[in-house]
């Protein structure tokens, strides 16, 4: 079984995003995070694929996964100091014969402090397990709905053999809608196993930067003649200040 990825998540983008790549593995987002306001996630060691779990349902990673946690809200960032008091003007000088003495010069005014770093921001996500077969021209599989910002995601789809004929093979993508401007797709080759579905699960990564509010839809189209179903679709987004990188 032959594995296609497009765009793998490098180490240093995992650590650095895990704020980041959170899969939810079909668990309900009303449990996520938990009650002290923290987020449990499974670092694949070989993939480099993250996955949120819901540890209320007792929910524990797997065998070649390391443990990850982080909170949903991080803590504002420190205050700044106020600026030194400028100092105060002299007194004018009396006049003679009454006479108003010159007015005393204004104290400089005080430098502001710098603002606190912006903590941590919000995660998305959506999934779902029914079984979509899929057509030549392509089909809908599953949204996501972002609001303005840039955005680190991370999806997976299962693509499935159905006929058992021949081996088959299916494309993928995220795009986002109405523009539909695809920035993370792969293709799955799905080979045949005599009285087996064989399946391979493609993997999606990439980065958006949204000026509005939008959708983002995992889409796949079958490559071949025969009979190919899409299905454990998953999409996990978190929103971050800035995406660096080329």
């Amino acid at each position: 079984m032959r594995r296609i990825r497009l765009h793998p998540p490098s180490p240093a983008l995992a650590l650095s995003t895990l704020a980041l790549l959170a899969a939810l593995g079909g668990a309900a987002w009303a449990s996520i995070p938990g009650p002290a306001g923290i987020i449990h996630g499974c670092y694949s060691k070989r993939s480099g694929q993250l996955r949120v779990i819901n540890t209320a349902t007792r929910a524990k990673c797997r065998h070649g996964e390391t443990a990850l946690n982080w909170s949903e809200t991080g803590p504002p960032g420190p205050r700044g100091g106020g600026g030194p008091k400028g100092a105060t003007g002299k007194t004018g000088a009396t006049g003679k014969t009454g006479a108003t003495g010159p007015k005393g010069l204004t104290g400089l005014t005080g430098l502001t402090g710098q603002a606190g770093p912006q903590g941590p921001s919000s995660a998305y996500a959506a999934s779902q397990t029914g079984v979509l077969a899929l057509e030549v021209t392509g089909r809908g599989v599953l949204d996501l709905q972002l609001p303005a910002g840039k955005f680190v995601v991370a999806a997976s789809v299962q693509v499935t053999n159905e006929d058992g004929a021949h081996a088959e093979e299916a494309t993928c993508a995220i795009s986002d809608l109405p523009k539909r401007s695809a920035q993370a797709s792969g293709v799955a080759s799905v080979p045949f196993v005599e009285g087996v579905q064989a399946s391979e699960t493609v993997p999606l990564d990439g980065a958006w930067s949204l000026p509005e509010a939008e959708t983002l839809e995992l889409s796949c189209a079958k490559a071949s003649a025969g009979s190919v179903a899409a299905s454990h679709a998953q999409i996990d987004a978190i929103q971050v200040a800035a995406i660096n990188g080329s």
